[in-house]
C-alpha cells in the first residue's frame, strides 16, 4: 500500500477450461513497481472468443466435432460470443476493483477514505484561516477608556469581486485601551545645534519668514556671560513649510559655529529669534564733515573769529556710537560692576560672569561660586564709577592675595604678589557726575580669600563704594534713528559691520530726541549690555547696521531619518500598562519595496526613553520601515475563520448502541493545533449539561467513558457517533438532551486580504472598529486525492514520533496547513541542527508568530528528540522568466498554440510541480514547449531569475538551505510569458 502496486505473474485458471489451441487466455499478468495503474485482466472479448472457438476443434470435446460451421450468425457461435462478452465485462470490473485496492492506484475518493481508515488515517478536513485583529476604541469625551475583547467576538469581511463575506471570531481574550489604539513611532527628536548645521526646524507653519531674514541662535551661555561667543547670527536662504505637521524648516546661508577661532553653537537651552527690525544709528546719514563750509565747522566746535587754526577732524567731533562720558548728572542709578571669574591666577579660563553690586567679599576658605575652585582663581571687575562731587578721591583695596586697580586708565594700586590681608591705596582727581572707567583685578592662590574696594574724599567718608555709584562695563548707551516701540527691554540687539558682529541685551528703552551733526530727529535711546562696543563700533557709526526686535521662534524637533528596524521601537509618547508577552502589530512602509507592510511581534518589556516609551521585542523586525510611516497596534488578538453555531442534535436513547447524529451546518471548522495532525475540531457536545469528549476511535474505550467519534462524508457533512456501552458509554435517555456547539467555515475562502475584516458583528462596549492589518493565513482546503496518496503512509512511517531526518520531513509534510517540506542537516556553531523548509498551500508563506507556525514548532518539540536542535523557515519563492521564440506549424492557429504553450509551461513549472532546490534546465524548457501540438521548433534565448542571475552551463540553479536562509523554489512568473514570441 506504500504507493506501488504489487507485481505478480501467475495463472488464475487451474482447470484449463479457458485454454484453447491458441492458448491466448488466460493471459499472463505482470506489473512493475511504481505504476499509477495496474493491469489485472486475463483477457479481452476477442481473446476469450478465439479461445472458445479453438476448443471446438479440440479432441477433448469429440461431441462437438460435427459442429463444423464457423459462421457468426450461427446460434452456437452466437452463444460463445455472448459468453466472451460476459468474461470481458467481469475481467474489466475485476481490474477496476484491483486498482481500488491499492492506495497509489485507487481513483475513487471512497476507496481512499476506507484504505486510509485501515491505518487510522482520516483525510484531513482542512484548516480554518487565522489572522491578527487590531481593535480601535472610542476616544470621544465620556467614552470608556478600556474594554474587554472576549473570545467569540465576531466580525465579517467586506467581500471583493466574486467573493462572499467571511466570518471570523476571536479565539483569545484581551484587555484593550483607547490609549493603545495606534501608537506612532518616534519620528522626531530635539537635537542640540551642532557645529556646521545649516538647517533649523521651527514650530508653526506661518512664521512670517522670508529668505534674507536674520535669525539669531543664543542660549544660556550668552545670557549669563556677556563675553561668551557661543551664539550665532545667520541669514535665511530657504524656507520649507509643512502645514500638515505645523512645522517650518529653514536653511541658513552658512553653517553654525566659527572655524577660526573655533566656536561651538549654543548648547544650554538654545533659543531661536527672528530679528524683525533692521535700522541704523542716529547720525549714520549725517553729511560729510569735510564738505562742510568753514563757517559751519567753526560754529559747530565753538571757534572765535580770531581762531584760524585749520581743523584736522576726519568726521564730526564726537561722531561715535557711545560717548566717552554721559551727560553730567548727580542722579545715581548704578547697578554694580561687571565681574568675570577665571580658573587659575592668570585669567586663563573664564568660568562665570555676573554683576556684583559692590566689591566687598570675604570668602574665607570657601568658594565664590559652586563652579569656582576654593583656591587658584582670579576675578576681574570692570565698569564705571561716578563720583557725587568734584574732589580728589582716594581708593583703597583690602586683599589676600594679589590686587591691581585702574581708574580712568591710570594704575592706582599694583600689589600683584601673594600676601596676607593688606590695605593698598591710590588717589586721583574726579569731577562730579562724570563716569570714569574702573578695572579691578584680583587673584587668590590659596588659604583665605578676601577682596574689598573702598573710597574717600573731603566730602565723602571712607566706605565701600556703594552700588548706586558703580555701573557695569557692559552697559552702553546708543541712539537709533526714529522711534521703534517694538524694541522691548531684555530683548536682543545685534550690531554688525562688514568686519565684525556683536550681540547685546537691551537693558533699558526710552524715546528721545537729538539734534546733532546738522540733524534733528526723534530717536530711541537704548542701554545695551555687552562688550566691545567702543572697541569695535565706536568709530564705525556710518558702517554699522542694527538688527533688533527679537521675536522668539520655538524650536521644533527634527525628523529622525534612520529607519525603524531591529528589536525595539521608541514611541512618540509615553504609554503605560503594556505587559510582556502582548502581541503587537507593526505597520508601515517598507524602505526596500516602498509598499505598506505589517508584521507581528511579541513585546518583551518596556523601558523609558526620555519623554516617551521604548518597546523591546522578543524577535528582530523582519522589515525595515520608514520611520514616519510606522504605527503600532497594541489592541491585538488572534482570530480564526468560522462562525459559532449552537443546535440541538436530538434525544438520547439508552437502548440504542452507537447512536448517530449529523450536524445540520457544514463544513465543520477545524483550527490549527499543536497535535500530530495539525488540526483540531471546534465541535463541543453536551449531554444533560455534561460535556462529552471527542476521541480518534471508540476501540479500547471503557463502558463509562463519555466519548464520541466523528466522521466527515465526501460531501463535507459531519456525523457524530457515540458508544454502545462496551466501547464508550451509551447516550442517556432524555428529550432533546444532546446539544452541539461548533463553528462552521473552513478552507481557502478564509484567506481574506489585509484590511478586509472591518465589519463588527459583535460590538463590545467602547469598541469603535476592527481591522486585520495582515492577510489571513494558514488555511487549507479538504485534502485532495493526490495529497492523500502521499500523506496517508507518512503517518505509518512516523507513528507520530520523529527519529530520523526523513521523519522530520514526513511529519511536517503530513501536518495540516503544510503543502511542501524539506529537511536537511545544517551547521549551527559547533553543532548541527535540522533545517526544515516549509511552504503552505498554493505557495503560501509560513510566518513566525502565526498560529500554524507556533503549533508546528510545538508538535515537533513533543514528537522529536529534545536533544536535537531544529529550525523551521518558510521557503524562498524565486520566480523566473523565459526569453525565446518558437515557430508554429502550418495550418495551426498561432494564438491557440501560444495559449497551449503558456499553459504547458505554467503547469510544468508551477508550485505544485516543483521541489525545493530543484533547478530548471534549458533542455527541460525546450522539451515542454516542443511537446505542445502545433509547435514546429523552439529557440530559447535565456532563462533568467527575476531577482538576478541566469543560466549556468544550461541550468538555472536554486539554492538549498544555507545559514539562516531557507531553500529556494523556482516557479515561472506568468507576467513574463509575453516575452515568448510567435513567428510564422
Amino acid at each position: 500500500m506504500n504507493g506501488t502496486a504489487n507485481s505478480f505473474a501467475f495463472k488464475l485458471n487451474d482447470c484449463g477450461c479457458c485454454e484453447g489451441l491458441a492458448a491466448s487466455t488466460p493471459g499472463e499478468i505482470a506489473n512493475r513497481p511504481g505504476l499509477d495503474a495496474i493491469v489485472y485482466r486475463v483477457g479481452s472479448h476477442s481473446e476469450f472468443l478465439n479461445s472458445m472457438l479453438a476448443q471446438l476443434s479440440s479432441q477433448r470435446f469429440p461431441t462437438l466435432a460435427a459442429l463444423r460451421t464457423r459462421d457468426e450468425d450461427d446460434f452456437s457461435l452466437a452463444l460463445l460470443d455472448a459468453w466472451a462478452t460476459v468474461a470481458d465485462v467481469l475481467t474489466f470490473y475485476q481490474e477496476r476493483i484491483a486498482n481500488e485496492s491499492f492506495l497509489s492506484t485507487a481513483t475513487e475518493r471512497r476507496s481512499l477514505l476506507d484504505q486510509a481508515r485501515l491505518i487510522g488515517y482520516e483525510l484531513r478536513p482542512g484548516v480554518a484561516a487565522s489572522t491578527f485583529l487590531a481593535f480601535t476604541l472610542e476616544q470621544a469625551p465620556g467614552a470608556p477608556t478600556s474594554a474587554q475583547i472576549r473570545i467569540g467576538t465576531k466580525m465579517q469581511s467586506v467581500p471583493g469581486p466574486d467573493e462572499k463575506p467571511q466570518t471570523f471570531e476571536t479565539v483569545e481574550e484581551i484587555e484593550a485601551r483607547s490609549a493603545w489604539n495606534s501608537l506612532p513611532a518616534k519620528a522626531t527628536e530635539f537635537v542640540l545645534p551642532r557645529f556646521g548645521d545649516t538647517t533649523i526646524y521651527l514650530q508653526g507653519s506661518s512664521l512670517n519668514l522670508k529668505p534674507g531674514d536674520t535669525i539669531l541662535l543664543v542660549g544660556e551661555e550668552r545670557e549669563k556671560d556677556a563675553g561668551s561667543e557661543r551664539w550665532d547670527c545667520r541669514q535665511v536662504s530657504r524656507i520649507e513649510c509643512n502645514f500638515e505637521l505645523d512645522r517650518t524648516k529653514i536653511t541658513l546661508d552658512r553653517g553654525l559655529g566659527e572655524i577660526i577661532p573655533h566656536v561651538e553653537p549654543a548648547a544650554k537651552n538654545p533659543k531661536v529669534y527672528a530679528l524683525r527690525l533692521r535700522t541704523a544709528l542716529f547720525g549714520s546719514n549725517a553729511p560729510d564733515w569735510r564738505a562742510m563750509p568753514d563757517s559751519v565747522k567753526a560754529a559747530y566746535v565753538g571757534w572765535t573769529a580770531a581762531e584760524r587754526v585749520p581743523l584736522s577732524y576726519a568726521e564730526w567731533p564726537d561722531f561715535n556710537i557711545a560717548a566717552i562720558s554721559d551727560p553730567p548728572t548727580t542722579a545715581a542709578t548704578g547697578t554694580g560692576l561687571y565681574a568675570e571669574f577665571y580658573e587659575g591666577i592668570n585669567f586663563s579660563q573664564r568660568k562665570l560672569s555676573r554683576t556684583d553690586a559692590q566689591v566687598d567679599f570675604d570668602w574665607g576658605s570657601g568658594k565664590p561660586a559652586p563652579e569656582i575652585n576654593a583656591d587658584a582663581f582670579s576675578v576681574r571687575w570692570t565698569g564705571w564709577v561716578q563720583p557725587s562731587s568734584t574732589d580728589r578721591y582716594t581708593f583703597y583695596t583690602v586683599s589676600d592675595d594679589g590686587v591691581r586697580l585702574w581708574v580712568d586708565g591710570r594704575l592706582l594700586i599694583d600689589n600683584w604678589t601673594d600676601h596676607p590681608p593688606t590695605e593698598n591705596s591710590g588717589s586721583i582727581a574726579l569731577s562730579a557726575g562724570r563716569k570714569y572707567d574702573v578695572k579691578l583685578e584680583y587673584y587668590e592662590r590659596g588659604g583665605e580669600a578676601r577682596i574689598q574696594l573702598r573710597w574717600s574724599a573731603s566730602s565723602v567718608p571712607k566706605a565701600v563704594i556703594p552700588q548706586s555709584r558703580l555701573y557695569p562695563r557692559d552697559i552702553h548707551t546708543v541712539q537709533l534713528e526714529g522711534v521703534h516701540s517694538q524694541i522691548l527691554r531684555d530683548s536682543w540687539l545685534l550690531l554688525s559691520n562688514p568686519e565684525y558682529q556683536e550681540l547685546y541685551r537691551v537693558a533699558s528703552v526710552a524715546e528721545d530726541a537729538r539734534v546733532n551733526f546738522t540733524l534733528s530727529s526723534k530717536t530711541m535711546r537704548l542701554a545695551l549690555q555687552g562688550e566691545n562696543l567702543r572697541e569695535r563700533f565706536n568709530e564705525r557709526l556710518r558702517g554699522t547696521a542694527v538688527f533688533a526686535q527679537s521675536e522668539e521662534l520655538p524650536m521644533a524637533e527634527q525628523p529622525i531619518h534612520t529607519p525603524v528596524s531591529g528589536k525595539f521601537v521608541e514611541l512618540a509618547r509615553p504609554v503605560e500598562g503594556l505587559l510582556p508577552g502582548r502581541l503587537l502589530v507593526v505597520s508601515g512602509v517598507d524602505t526596500v519595496s516602498g509598499k505598506q507592510v505589517s508584521e507581528v511581534v511579541t513585546l518583551q518589556d518596556t523601558g523609558p526613553s526620555a519623554a516617551a516609551t521604548k518597546l523591546n521585542f522578543t524577535t528582530t523586525l523582519q522589515h525595515i520601515f520608514r520611520r514616519e510611516s510606522v504605527v503600532i497596534h497594541a489592541n491585538v488578538c488572534r482570530g480564526t475563520h468560522g462562525e459559532t453555531v449552537q443546535e440541538v442534535l436530538g434525544s438520547g436513547s439508552a437502548d440504542q448502541p452507537f447512536q448517530r447524529f449529523t450536524l445540520r451546518q457544514s463544513p465543520l471548522t477545524y483550527v490549527s493545533a499543536s497535535n500530530p495532525s495539525g488540526a483540531e475540531s471546534t465541535l463541543r457536545i453536551h449531554v444533560d449539561e455534561l460535556e462529552w469528549h471527542e476521541v480518534p476511535t471508540l476501540y479500547g474505550r471503557k463502558q463509562t467513558e463519555r466519548v464520541f467519534v466523528t466522521q466527515t462524508s465526501d460531501e463535507g457533512r459531519t456525523t457524530v457517533k457515540f458508544g454502545d456501552g462496551r466501547t464508550g458509554a451509551r447516550l442517556p435517555k432524555g428529550r432533546e438532551n444532546v446539544r452541539a456547539t461548533y463553528r462552521k467555515g473552513i478552507g481557502l475562502d478564509g484567506l481574506v486580504q489585509a484590511g478586509q475584516l472591518s465589519l463588527l458583528m459583535t460590538r463590545p462596549l467602547g469598541v469603535k472598529s476592527v481591522v486585520n492589518p495582515l492577510r489571513a493565513s494558514g488555511a487549507a482546503d479538504r485534502e485532495s486525492l493526490e495529497d492523500a496518496r502521499g500523506n496517508a503512509p507518512l503517518t505509518v512511517l512516523t507513528l507520530d514520533r520523529i527519529v530520523s531526518l526523513l521523519d522530520y520531513e514526513n511529519f511536517t509534510r503530513a501536518y495540516a496547513g503544510i503543502a511542501k517540506s524539506h529537511a536537511t542537516w545544517t551547521g549551527s556553531g559547533r553543532t548541527r541542527r535540522v533545517f526544515l523548509t516549509v511552504a503552505g498551500p498554493h505557495a503560501a508563506a509560513i510566518k513566525s508568530l502565526e498560529q500554524p507556525y507556533e503549533n508546528l514548532l510545538s508538535a515537533l518539540n513533543r514528537a522529536g528528540d529534545p536533544n536535537v536542535r531544529f529550525c523551521v523557515k518558510s521557503f524562498r519563492d524565486v520566480p523566473f522568466r523565459i526569453v525565446g521564440t518558437f515557430r508554429v506549424a502550418a495550418d495551426h492557429v498561432p494564438e491557440r498554440v501560444k495559449a497551449a504553450v503558456d499553459a504547458a509551461l505554467l503547469a510544468h513549472f508551477s508550485f505544485e510541480a516543483r521541489s525545493f532546490g530543484q533547478s530548471v534546465t534549458l533542455s527541460e524548457v525546450v522539451a515542454v514547449v516542443q511537446n505542445v501540438p502545433g509547435v514546429l521548433m523552439v529557440d530559447v534565448d535565456d532563462i533568467v531569475r527575476l531577482t538576478g542571475g541566469g543560466l549556468i552551463s544550461g541550468r538555472l540553479l536554486a539554492a538549498m538551505p544555507e545559514g539562516e536562509l531557507a531553500a529556494e523554489l523556482l516557479t515561472l512568473a506568468s507576467t513574463q510569458l509575453d516575452t515568448l514570441q510567435v513567428t510564422l
